[in-house]
């Protein structure tokens, strides 16, 4: 019960870390899951849409609309 949890903060960790990259970087799929510590960007995917609902990538093509609509630069990563 313990390493259930203890894997459960991780993930959501994990996810916090790789929600600011795909709203305000272009950093591939493979990046984001390196930089947040998924061993590929398989798990990243997974992870990802069993905690918010949507894909990485799906997350991260809305976030570029959204930010060009408020005239914000994403790609500052």
């Amino acid at each position: 019960m313990k390493h259930h949890k203890h894997q459960e903060y991780i993930v959501k960790t994990q996810i916090h870390g790789a929600v600011p990259l795909l709203m305000q970087t272009d950093l591939s799929m493979k990046r984001v899951a390196w930089n947040t510590e998924f061993c590929d960007r398989s798990s990243l995917t997974y992870y990802f849409r069993r905690k918010l609902g949507i894909t990485p990538h799906r997350f991260q093509k809305a976030a570029r609309v959204w930010n060009a609509s408020e005239g914000i630069d994403e790609t500052h990563g």
